[in-house]
């Protein structure tokens, strides 16, 4: 079905600014949809109050309201490739996750000592998973906010897909 969104801003009690977009389907969620027509001005609100080791967080959980698509707390593994400072991987420990984190440098001192996060120093271009320590009844999921040139980033992709990694 066609959606549409339709947004009004009050410039003056005179002016009306009026934009009507369709919506787009971008993703396997029920409401993936580009603009976001759940959300008010077509974004999650994701603030978290308390501290967290970057402002990133938020993209990835954007991400996640918007597609309404969640990891099952206690039965998912995810990899978080270029992990540091770690804000993805804490989005992924809040929502009951396992975590892999991958990176050249460590995570905030909180999460290196959570005992649900695994910290392997390395490269996020060529780490590979043992995908025979992963549970079989588990979920696997891969997370990557890894700077890098949109090629590197596709190859990367293209490894794991085509390694069935996640």
């Amino acid at each position: 079905s066609t959606r549409w969104l339709l947004q009004v801003m009050l410039q003056s009690p005179n002016i009306a600014v009026a934009s009507l977009v369709e919506c787009q389907k971008k993703g396997p969620g029920q409401n993936s949809y580009w603009p976001n027509y759940v959300h008010p001005l077509g974004l999650a609100k994701v603030d978290i109050v308390e501290k967290m080791p970057s402002s990133a967080y938020r993209k990835l959980m954007e991400g996640i309201e918007c597609m309404k698509i969640t990891p099952k707390p206690k039965l998912t593994t995810v990899v978080d490739l270029g992990a540091c400072p770690g804000g993805w991987t804490s989005v992924m420990r809040r929502l009951g996750c396992y975590v892999v984190a991958v990176d050249r440098s460590e995570l905030d001192p909180v999460l290196m000592r959570d005992d649900m996060v695994e910290f392997i120093k390395g490269d996020a271009f060529t780490f590979e998973p043992k995908m025979a320590s992963i549970d079989k009844e588990q979920d696997c999921w891969m997370i990557s906010d890894v700077i890098a040139y949109p090629e590197r980033c596709t190859e990367l992709l293209q490894r794991w897909c085509e390694g069935r990694w996640a």
